[in-house]
């Protein structure tokens, strides 16, 4: 897993509710073994504790833009989430 240098992205997305919100990307990985390219970012909400919330999603290309994919694999994730934690 290799982290790649995507860390000064910043992108928006639209929210369950319809509203557009704005992330800033903290961390990316590629991993060679299956050809993935995963993305660590916030979107600056807190959560119980008054800590920013951390999303970790699988990106992929679509056309011109990106799609986000929630991660299937929670050993990866948690795998991600520790690297990124590290690195910050």
């Amino acid at each position: 897993m290799n982290n790649t240098n995507m860390e000064d992205i910043s992108f928006t997305l639209t929210n369950k509710d319809g509203l557009d919100v704005e992330c800033d990307v903290i961390n990316s990985y590629y991993d060679e073994d299956n050809d993935k390219l995963y993305v660590a970012f916030t979107d600056y909400t807190l959560d119980e504790n008054d800590k920013f919330n951390l999303y970790i999603n699988e990106i992929i290309p679509k056309n011109d833009n990106y799609e986000i994919k929630e991660m299937e694999d929670n050993n990866l994730k948690l795998k991600l989430i520790k690297q990124t934690l590290n690195n910050i």
